[in-house]
C-alpha cells in the first residue's frame, strides 16, 4: 500500500509541476477549438441560462465535463481549478490502473503499470488541456475496475456500479456508445463461477440507465426527438469523410479550413438553426459519399491510422516529440507482447480487447488524433508491464544459472 501510494504522490506531483510550468510559459489560459465549446457551454450554465452553445439549446456535446468546468466558473477558479483538480484525477488513474492490473495479473504488474502512466507524457499534458480525456478516462478505469472486481468479489453490485461508471463515462465522451452493447453481451455470455450472468447484466444495464437515464429524458423533452446522449454523429463522420478532408496531418488538432471543411450548403444553412436536423443531414451526406467513394474511404483509413498510432505530433516542440515518442514506443512494443503471451487468458480479457479495437477502427473512421488512443493506453499499458516483468524474470534465471 505503501508503494502505491508513493506512485500516487509522484504522479501527482508531476502534473502538478507540469501545471505550474504551462503557466509560467504563459500557456495555461490557452483553449483549444475543442475547448471553446466547452467552455461556451460551462459559461451559458454558470449564468443560469441553461446548456445552450452559441446560444442555442443544445445536445452537441455530452453534459458532465462542461458542468465540472462550471464549478470552477463559480468559484472564479478557472482554469487553474480544472487543471489542479485534473492532475490529480490523473493520479488517482495511477491508481485505478494499479488495482486493475493486480487483479489480472499480480501485485508487480500493477505497480509498473501505474509508474509507467505516472510519466506518460500524452496523459501529464491532459492535465493541462481543457479537455475531458483526464475526467474520462478515469471514470472508464473505474467501471473496469469495478467489473474485475464483480468477477473476482462474486458481487452482483459491483456490476452494477461498473455499469454506473460506464454511463457516467459517456456522459463525458460519448465515443464509447457503440462499445458498452458489446459489454453487456460479455457479461451474458460470462461464464465465472458463481456469476449469475442474466441478473449481473441487467444490474449492469440499471447502472447505466441510473446515469444516462436523465440526461436523455431532457434531451426528449428539449428537442422532442430520442437523443441518447449527443446528435453530433454526423457532423463528426462528415468531417472525417468528405471530398476536402486528408485525415489530418500532424496527429494534432484539426485545422479549420484545411482539415475540417463545413460544406457550402445552401440547404445546410437552412438547417443551421435546428442541431439534430443538420446533424442528421450530414450523416446522410457523410454516407453517400463513403458508398460513392469507397476507395478513398479507404485510403482515408489509413492515414487516419497513422495520425492516432505515430509516436508523436509533428508540429510539437522537440522536448514534446522526445517526450511523446519515449514513453509511448516501448508501452507499444511491450504491450503486443503481453497480448501474445497472456493469450490463453483470453476469455477473461476479451472487453479489453475489444475496447482497443474500438478505438482502434472507430479513429480510423472518424477524426484521428494522437490524443484520441489515449483511452486504450492505459490497458496496454498494463500488457507492457506483464511483458516487462517477464522479460526481467527471463533474465535473471538466465544469469542465476551462469
Amino acid at each position: 500500500m505503501k508503494k502505491i501510494f508513493l506512485v500516487f504522490l509522484i504522479a501527482w506531483i508531476i502534473r502538478l509541476g507540469f501545471v505550474l510550468i504551462w503557466h509560467a510559459i504563459g500557456r495555461g489560459d490557452h483553449l483549444s477549438s475543442d475547448a471553446l465549446g466547452y467552455y461556451q457551454i460551462a459559461e451559458s450554465l454558470a449564468r443560469g441560462d441553461g446548456y445552450r452553445l452559441f446560444g442555442e439549446l443544445t445536445a452537441r456535446r455530452p453534459p458532465l465535463y462542461p458542468l465540472f468546468i462550471t464549478f470552477f466558473l463559480k468559484l472564479r477558479l478557472f482554469p487553474i481549478g480544472v487543471q489542479i483538480t485534473q492532475s490529480l484525477v490523473g493520479a488517482l488513474s495511477c491508481v485505478i490502473l494499479y488495482q486493475i492490473s493486480k487483479r489480472i495479473f499480480d501485485e508487480k504488474s500493477g505497480l509498473v503499470s501505474a509508474c509507467i502512466l505516472s510519466v506518460n507524457y500524452l496523459a501529464v499534458r491532459q492535465s493541462v488541456s481543457v479537455l475531458s480525456e483526464t475526467l474520462f478516462v478515469f471514470l472508464l478505469l473505474l467501471s473496469f475496475f469495478l467489473y474485475f472486481g464483480a468477477l473476482a468479489h462474486f458481487s452482483k453490485w459491483w456490476f452494477f456500479g461498473s455499469g454506473l461508471t460506464a454511463g457516467l463515462s459517456l456522459l463525458t465522451r460519448e465515443v464509447l456508445l457503440l462499445y458498452y452493447p458489446f459489454m453487456v453481451l460479455w457479461i451474458l455470455l460470462e461464464k465465472a463461477p458463481r456469476i449469475a450472468p442474466i441478473r449481473s447484466a441487467i444490474l449492469f444495464l440499471l447502472g447505466f440507465t441510473l446515469a444516462v437515464g436523465p440526461w436523455t429524458l431532457r434531451n426528449v423533452f428539449v428537442f422532442r426527438q430520442f437523443i441518447l446522449v449527443t446528435a453530433s454523429a454526423g457532423h463528426t463522420i462528415w468531417l472525417s469523410n468528405n471530398p476536402e478532408t486528408e485525415g489530418g496531418k500532424t496527429g494534432g488538432d484539426w485545422v479549420l479550413g484545411e482539415d475540417v471543411v463545413y460544406p457550402d450548403d445552401a440547404y445546410a444553412d437552412k438547417l443551421s438553426d435546428s442541431d439534430i436536423e443538420l446533424d442528421r443531414y450530414f450523416y446522410g451526406k457523410a454516407i453517400h459519399y463513403i458508398l460513392k467513394n469507397p476507395g478513398r474511404f479507404f485510403k482515408l483509413m489509413l492515414v487516419k491510422i497513422v495520425n492516432t498510432w505515430r509516436p508523436y505530433q509533428t508540429d510539437s516542440p522537440q522536448y514534446a516529440k522526445w517526450a511523446t515518442a519515449l514513453t509511448y514506443l516501448p508501452v507499444m512494443f511491450l504491450g503486443f507482447m503481453g497480448l501474445w503471451w497472456s493469450r490463453r487468458r483470453w476469455r477473461e480479457l476479451v472487453p479489453i480487447y475489444l475496447l482497443i479495437l474500438y478505438i482502434f477502427f472507430l479513429h480510423a473512421i472518424l477524426v484521428a488524433q494522437i490524443r484520441y488512443r489515449f483511452p486504450a493506453m492505459p490497458f496496454l499499458m498494463i500488457f507492457a508491464a506483464y511483458a516487462g516483468l517477464e522479460i526481467w524474470n527471463w533474465v535473471k534465471r538466465t544469469l542465476c544459472h551462469e
